[in-house]
């Protein structure tokens, strides 16, 4: 009746039975409905035959099976007995859902029986068996059935064979490309990754409720299996011995050493079989196997975290009583703890752990009372859940017995307060410096006094003699650990700032060492030693190998925490400039993974700003670089690392996407970020005194403005930020690891002191090709494409067409080379403005045509499709100014 819906609209366009009011028994109105609605049925089926279905009988109630009676002993009735009626009633019930209603439907399917006018048929479905599976597929695909034995095994497997599973699991075959199609060899699929996905609920919920039929051997051993978790160690079973015949009857999948239930829904549905009062004492017993084989060492992490798990679904209120008990359970959460591998794993089970404290366990379990807080305090802190921070150091303090035991709070408390003001924080380290022995002011040490510094130790470990660092013995003075646990976060902190103190007390924690011994703190000043030496010395051969000795202390270390802290400055700020840039991602990536996992917020941001600026500056193709980014903003995001966002992720995003036309959801993080003015933003950096920062978004800011060619909005940046630019005044300022920001700076200076002739945008251009001169020296990889590109446009500047042609040749010849498309592009497009300002439209369109080719190659294609248009402007002259493409702007 596919109209009736439209005309009862029409007849009542406002009527709205609510459920409760159908489904009322005691309804006066009720009865009249029913009526009328039997009446309609019947009237339109001696018209007509009519198919009336009903679907999921085994959920129907009393008045729904009451209707279904009355409408079968009245449609098609003519009061003398006799039936005129062409109505087929099908409906249609599971017979794995029926138990709650199973008497009721079964007494209507029996009267239906033996009404003598009303002809029945029970129709039983059942899957296909493998064998008529297999002759479907086979007609499906088009492909013999030997060839198509293996794909319909594993679909019989994962469907029952129930048609409509089989359906639906070959369409997501098709969706997920496990089952694919080629011209050249018709259908592909590869069984052990098909047999890999999961079932779907729908059959989940059948072979949950088939469960109780199992044999009763094979039943225990499932409700075992579901205590155990969704994914069990072939190590684990093998301790509790109780996995046979699950595999047999399609519950368990394998895959390498771990078993895995078909679907949650199983394990729920088996675990939800026994019964309530055995669960705890079941959970106890299975505890009890495994607890001696939940070992310190990693062969053992299988078995701890499936006892922990378990513990902890037992939770606190059922031990309570038993101290003894109690106190293992916390442990076993510590040490699970200190092993998951992500901080929200890592805080459940530090929680859980001080759930089961029991009694006065700060006197009674001093040691794991502090253990666990601590750990809570630093999962807490590396989740960006500052609030409950302040709450587990407050604890610790009040409760810990001495300076050293509140230690790691301290740093943890300081970590926070750095977040809102870092001027603060370094007054705690300060005042925390002097409890420890060390009185520092740092105000009287100025820049010319730390250089001296620098040039002494450097001269102390110079050649062979950095060599006595690895001979060190290791700290033992606990104090001398913390004062340099301290300098440390000063270095961290000075840093961000960019001044000299970040360098001083570097130095100052390799003579601390010197003196003392060695530490994990020894390793991260050695490395920005490394940087200092470069950065404020210009010594690129002693920095490298500085560098190198950082690595081989580091390997006195088996800490991953200690990689994060390091690399990013060994690989990110001097070794990438002792060989192409690219070579340094892959430890650069790793120090970034680490400190997500591991590491603090200071570190994870630090490794990703400079990943990411390193991977633009060797000429990552955009679209992985994208992809790249929008896995960093989300783990920022989740972490509540705003800053990061705004000033560095948002930006860079924004400039790739108008260069790519690529765009990420509008509704996800960086789009909106995106859109939203970042001025507010970078002046509370610069109030905070956060310069690392500032820069990077600046330097991102103009690299846009350059690759589009959109020299005003350029100008504006450079107005609102005059002092990034006077560092350009002075070529004795510039230092190698600023050389994207000198290479940027340069050529814009170039462009408007051609536009404007004003001699100091000329002076700041020669000084970035006169820095370029040496740095290409050092780092040819890199450096050398970026010299010859400022070398041509200063020639451009001044007139020498021959000196611009040499220099734009050698440009694009070294970015070729060295194969960095997005430099190639750029090169090539500023050669094709050089050529077409001294009337050769040949080169200008060989040029432009080059350059599509490279953006093209970099996966810059919104900026590649600006310069089509650009190209249809050759032979004539490129104009200064013409309707711009997508995102540009040519002036």
């Amino acid at each position: 009746m596919p109209s009736l819906r439209r005309v009862l609209n029409d007849v009542y366009p406002n009527r709205k039975l609510d459920a409760e009011e159908v489904l009322d028994t005691n309804n006066v109105q009720r009865p009249k409905h029913e009526h009328l609605f039997v009446t309609l049925l019947d009237a339109l089926s001696r018209l007509r035959p009519v198919l009336f279905f009903t679907d999921d009988l085994q959920f129907a109630g009393d008045a729904s099976l009451a209707l279904l009676k009355d409408l079968v002993n009245r449609v098609g009735s003519t009061g003398g007995g006799t039936r005129n009626s062409n109505l087929l009633f099908v409906g249609a019930h599971r017979t794995v859902d029926t138990a709650e209603n199973e008497p009721l439907l079964l007494k209507m399917l029996t009267q239906f029986e033996a009404i003598d006018f009303v002809n029945t048929t029970p129709i039983a479905l059942r899957g296909f068996e493998l064998e008529s599976l297999n002759v479907m597929v086979s007609e499906a695909l088009c492909l013999p059935r030997r060839k198509t034995r293996s794909l319909a095994e594993v679909v019989h497997q994962k469907t029952l064979g129930i048609p409509l599973f089989v359906v639906e699991f070959l369409d997501a075959l098709l969706t997920e490309k496990l089952l694919i199609h080629n011209s050249a060899n018709g259908w592909g699929w590869d069984v052990d990754s098909i047999d890999l996905k999961k079932i779907s609920s729908g059959v989940a919920a059948l072979l949950a409720c088939k469960l109780e039929q199992l044999p009763s051997e094979v039943l225990s051993a499932v409700k075992i299996l579901s205590v155990l978790g969704s994914h069990i160690d072939r190590d684990v079973l093998e301790v509790v011995k109780t996995h046979d015949g699950t595999q047999r009857e399609g519950l368990l999948d394998i895959a390498g050493p771990t078993f895995t239930f078909m679907h949650e829904t199983i394990k729920q549905a088996a675990f939800n079989l026994i019964a309530v009062p055995d669960r705890i004492p079941v959970m106890l017993r299975i505890v009890a196997c495994l607890l001696p084989h939940c070992k310190q060492d990693k062969e053992a992490d299988a078995y701890l975290f499936t006892t922990v798990d378990i513990i902890n679904i037992i939770g606190s209120h059922a031990v309570s009583k038993n101290l003894g008990q109690s106190q293992v359970f916390a442990q076993l959460n510590l040490n699970a703890g200190k092993k998951a591998t992500n901080f929200r794993a890592a805080l459940d089970y530090f929680e859980a752990g001080i759930s089961f404290l029991q009694g006065d366990y700060w006197n009674d379990q001093y040691e794991l009372a502090l253990s666990l807080h601590e750990s809570a305090a630093a999962a807490n802190y590396s989740g960006g859940l500052h609030d409950q921070v302040a709450i587990q150091t407050n604890k610790i303090f009040s409760m810990a017995r001495s300076f050293e035991d509140k230690f790691k709070s301290y740093c943890l408390y300081i970590n926070v307060l750095a977040i809102g003001n870092t001027e603060k924080a370094k007054e705690q380290i300060y005042y925390l410096l002097k409890s420890l022995g060390e009185v520092i002011n740092p105000n009287t040490v100025d820049a010319p006094m730390a250089m001296v510094d620098f040039s002494s130790l450097k001269q102390m470990l110079s050649g062979a003699r950095k060599d006595v660092l690895l001979q060190l013995p290791p700290m033992t003075d606990r104090n001398k650990r913390m004062a340099m646990k301290l300098m440390a976060m000063l270095v961290l902190y000075y840093n961000q700032q960019m001044t000299h103190l970040s360098g001083f007390f570097a130095c100052k924690m390799i003579r601390m060492s010197i003196q003392h011994g060695h530490c994990e703190d020894t390793v991260f000043a050695l490395s920005v030693f490394a940087c200092s030496t470069m950065n404020f010395l210009g010594d690129m051969q002693e920095a490298s190998s500085l560098a190198k000795s950082a690595l081989s202390m580091l390997r006195l270390y088996n800490s991953e925490e200690l990689i994060s802290r390091v690399y990013s400055r060994i690989y990110g700020a001097v070794l990438c400039f002792a060989q192409p840039m690219s070579r340094a991602l892959p430890p650069l990536l790793k120090a970034c993974r680490i400190a997500f996992g591991s590491g603090t917020s200071e570190q994870s941001i630090f490794n990703t700003t400079i990943y990411v600026l390193r991977s633009l500056q060797s000429g990552k193709k955009i679209p992985l670089l994208l992809d790249e980014v929008k896995a960093f903003a989300l783990k920022h995001n989740e972490l509540n690392h705003m800053g990061i966002l705004q000033l560095f992720l948002a930006p860079i995003y924004k400039s790739l996407s108008n260069l790519s036309g690529i765009t990420f959801d509008p509704s996800t993080i960086l789009p909106q970020l995106a859109t939203a003015p970042s001025y507010d933003v970078v002046q509370t950096a610069i109030a905070k005194n956060e310069l690392v920062f500032v820069r990077a978004a600046v330097v991102i800011g103009f690299a846009e403005s350059l690759f589009l060619r959109d020299f005003a909005k350029a100008y504006t940046t450079m107005t609102l930020y005059p002092n990034f630019f006077t560092v350009l005044d002075n070529m004795q300022q510039l230092k190698i690891t600023e050389f994207e920001f000198t290479f940027i700076a340069g050529m814009l200076s170039l462009h408007w002191a051609r536009e404007t002739r004003e001699v100091h945008w000329m002076q700041r251009g020669m000084n970035a090709v006169a820095a370029y001169e040496d740095w290409a020296k050092i780092s040819p990889w890199d450096c050398n494409h970026r010299y010859h590109m400022l070398k041509a446009e200063l020639h451009h500047t001044q007139g020498d067409t021959n000196g611009a042609i040499e220099s734009f040749d050698a440009a694009i010849a070294n970015t070729k080379k060295h194969n960095n498309s997005s430099h190639e592009a750029l090169a090539c497009e500023f050669a094709a403005h050089f050529y077409d300002s001294v009337g050769n439209n040949a080169k200008t369109k060989e040029m432009i045509q080059q350059s599509h080719d490279a953006y093209v190659r970099w996966g810059a294609a919104k900026k590649a499709f600006a310069l089509i248009k650009l190209l249809q402007q050759v032979p004539s002259a490129v104009p200064s100014a013409i309707a711009p493409g997508p995102g540009m702007s040519f002036l």
